[in-house]
């Protein structure tokens, strides 16, 4: 994916299990202390993503939890941080998030519905992602909790935005033929061009 973000985030196994509870236990100390931390929150979601796929299991304790998994407990983390709406911080969360309910091997895609609706407002925050990088993922969830017309904007917005034209044009032909909308042919061989 072009989009960096959580494709740059690579697993990580040597971490022994209690190095990995003691480094939950700081961000999580560090994340709700007052006033609370966002960056934190962001930064033990990365820790929690690093490990899907590691050997390491969550149990109960500071930052995980029996029965929840590193990918879940990840994108909470990181729609906790989109919630506080405080700045850069929470707008990299917001990112982070979508990314993470988007990528292909996410177990547990109601997860997507649950919190996909808040994530599409709170991508409308400016932070240091890119523009072009917040309505792409905006317009991939929509498109997901099938909000066509929302879908269709955050696409256009997307490409105004910087974005790839051929890949907007792409998103913008399969929402348009779905719905019928106007164009959908012509979009498509922009695509393919």
């Amino acid at each position: 994916m072009e989009h960096g973000g959580l494709a740059a985030i690579t697993q990580d196994s040597a971490n022994p299990p209690s190095t990995i509870s003691q480094s939950l236990a700081k961000l999580t100390e560090l994340a709700w202390r007052r006033p609370p931390c966002t960056a934190a929150l962001v930064m033990r979601g990365i820790f929690a993503w690093r490990l899907v796929g590691s050997s390491a299991v969550p149990h109960e304790g500071a930052g995980q939890r029996v029965g929840i998994s590193w990918e879940e407990a990840a994108v909470r983390d990181f729609v906790a941080a989109a919630d506080a709406r405080s700045g850069v911080a929470s707008s990299d969360g917001a990112v982070l998030a979508g990314q993470a309910l988007l990528w292909p091997g996410l177990k547990g895609r109601e997860l997507v519905d649950e919190v996909g609706p808040g994530l599409i407002t709170a991508l409308a925050i400016p932070g240091d992602a890119p523009d072009s990088t917040r309505e792409f993922v905006r317009g991939q969830l929509a498109a997901w909790l099938w909000r066509p017309a929302v879908a269709d904007s955050m696409f256009v917005a997307y490409r105004l935005a910087g974005g790839n034209a051929g890949m907007a044009a792409l998103q913008l032909a399969r929402i348009r033929l779905a719905t019928g909308g106007p164009g959908a042919d012509t979009l498509y061989y922009l695509a393919a061009a």
